[in-house]
């Protein structure tokens, strides 16, 4: 069985994690889409907002 060095490992994640979101609209495309708008973002102390961190947070600790 060949190695696989943490830099492979780090790009099928990459990769894996663009696929899904190109796939399924969620969050993101929602926060963007907002922001094309115009809108104001979300206040720090609304539901909103407090979702978008949690989601970022988890996408950071995966990319680790």
């Amino acid at each position: 069985m060949a190695k696989v060095n943490r830099s492979d490992i780090k790009a099928f994640m990459r990769e894996l994690l663009l696929e899904v979101i190109k796939e399924k609209p969620g969050l993101w495309a929602n926060i963007r889409a907002q922001k094309a708008r115009g809108e104001k973002p979300s206040h720090p102390n609304s539901k909103a907002y407090k979702d978008a961190v949690k989601a970022g947070k988890e996408i950071l600790k995966k990319e680790k």
